[in-house]
């Protein structure tokens, strides 16, 4: 009884002394986001130690267990324990079934230091729970007593072994004290000795959670593993050294040519720049940017052919030749030119050049002014507004009109217009008012142009017409 007493003593004194220490060393660190919970199935050996001498009894159970930090999680269990025993003088046997279910909370202590990354976890449990507990007792001396349901406190150690990451199994031994005056009674028979239960248990142990992003539970894993990782990368990180030995601008840790002659343009690497490309570096080539396709000298410059170009007398000769046969100051070589200028249109019955007419007239002068051996022809044309004779007298006054603006606004002799009129013969849409048909042509003068007279009839385009075809 005495040694029951000190190991239940024993475990709640290593329990809270080691809840004190590991509080400290997990202040202040967050545990990850995502981790896994455990699942298990358990199945052991149920002994119960009291008045009469135990048999070897059974247990199964199921459990589901889930961390808080990296050292302590909660677990919650069922259990069924099936208990024997009987005296020596065999007058009393009794069969008991044990059905309980309990909360525990568990401290993983070998967490509290870090030795890398963990196969084992050794742990400590403290709990209670509610068992249902059934008796039967068969004696001649003994009365069978009731069933009754009773509070219980709960300790125990445990190890287990990591199989994966998914898997482990642990061995772990408890052991349950119920509460109350009838804490005697599991095995029957209220004697001196307080009944105490102990279950000794191998545990099938599953870690579940999510399908992406799952990992061990945190008891399986340490708040120093990420530290110690992160010191070992700074460890093995290269020592940062400022030397450039070339004077290059790039450190030697980085410089892929560490003897760069003095005052060579380099790149980012530490490499001597080359910017055409012509296999000459910068700092000896006299050309940096040679023309491409072309070989290159020693000194960097590309070797460039001397073109065969044509000079201007050679140009000259070529158009002398061609326009040997050309006269443009006889009579054949004008005769042979039939090209026109741009119409000037008029408004319906009048001679006056309006504005948007100018641009025109101004084309057409600089032409004749640039051309000083050539003669043009100016004839001037109606619509079929009014009657034949005045049609006639009105485009005889727009050609005048015309040579008129062409003599006074460029300074053209008058001798080399010639005034001819085509009334309303020659019209362009056959449309008695159509603006197209009020117009005067100019052309180059062929062989045979003569200048034309004013034509009888009465004056026309002054004033407002009045009139019909057949009678004015």
């Amino acid at each position: 009884m005495k040694l029951r007493n000190t190991f239940l003593l024993a475990l709640v004194f290593c329990f809270l002394s080691e809840t004190t220490t590991a509080q400290s060393v997990t202040v202040g660190y967050a545990p990850p986001a995502k981790h896994a919970a455990e699942f298990g199935l358990t199945v052991g050996y149920a002994a119960n130690y009291g008045d009469i001498d135990n048999r070897p009894g059974f247990g199964i159970g199921l459990h589901y267990r889930k961390a808080l930090d990296y050292l302590w999680s909660v677990r919650v269990e069922g259990n069924y324990l099936g208990l024997n025993g009987e005296n020596d003088e065999q007058t009393i046997e009794y069969s008991t079934s044990v059905l309980g279910l309990s909360v525990h909370g568990i401290m993983t202590l070998n967490n509290l230091r870090y030795d890398g990354p963990k196969k084992t976890n050794i742990y400590a449990l403290f709990g209670g729970g509610v068992n249902s507990i059934s008796p039967d007792v068969t004696s001649s001396i003994v009365t069978d007593p009731d069933s009754y349901t009773k509070a219980s406190v709960q300790a125990g150690v445990g190890f287990a072994f990591k199989i994966n990451n998914k898997f482990n199994v642990a061995i772990e031994t408890m052991g349950i004290r119920p509460f109350g005056k009838d804490n005697d009674l599991v095995d029957g028979f209220a004697g001196n000795d307080n009944d105490f239960i102990n279950y000794t248990t191998i545990r099938f142990n599953f870690n579940i959670g999510q399908r992406e992003g799952i990992k061990e539970p945190l008891y399986w894993a340490s708040p120093f593993e990420d530290i110690m990782k992160d010191i070992a990368e700074l460890k093995a990180r290269p020592k940062f050294d400022l030397t450039d030995e070339d004077q290059d601008g790039v450190v030697d840790m980085w410089d892929q040519d560490t003897a760069t002659p003095a005052g060579a343009k380099v790149d980012a690497k530490g490499n001597v720049v080359d910017s055409d490309g012509d296999g000459v570096p910068d700092y000896k080539d006299k050309e940096p940017y040679s023309a491409p396709g072309y070989t290159v000298n020693g000194e960097g410059v590309a070797q460039i052919p001397t073109p065969d170009y044509i000079t201007e007398g050679d140009v000259n000769k070529i158009v002398d030749a061609k326009l040997k046969d050309y006269d443009l100051t006889n009579s054949s070589a004008n005769a042979a030119v039939s090209w026109f200028l741009p119409n000037v249109n008029f408004s319906s019955n009048s001679y006056n050049i309006g504005r948007s007419e100018y641009e025109k007239l101004h084309q057409i002068g600089r032409v004749i002014k640039e051309n000083p051996q050539m003669n043009f022809v100016v004839r001037g044309y109606t619509d079929q507004a009014a009657s034949e004779n005045y049609n006639n007298v009105l485009s005889y006054n727009r050609a005048a009109a015309a040579i008129d603006h062409l003599v006074n606004t460029y300074n053209i002799p008058r001798n080399r217009l010639v005034l001819q009129w085509g009334g309303e013969a020659e019209n362009i849409i056959p449309s008695n008012k159509s603006a197209v048909n009020r117009r005067v042509e100019i052309g180059v003068a062929k062989a045979g142009d003569a200048e034309m007279g004013r034509p009888n009839g009465p004056d026309a385009g002054v004033g407002s017409f009045k009139g019909n075809k057949s009678g004015y």
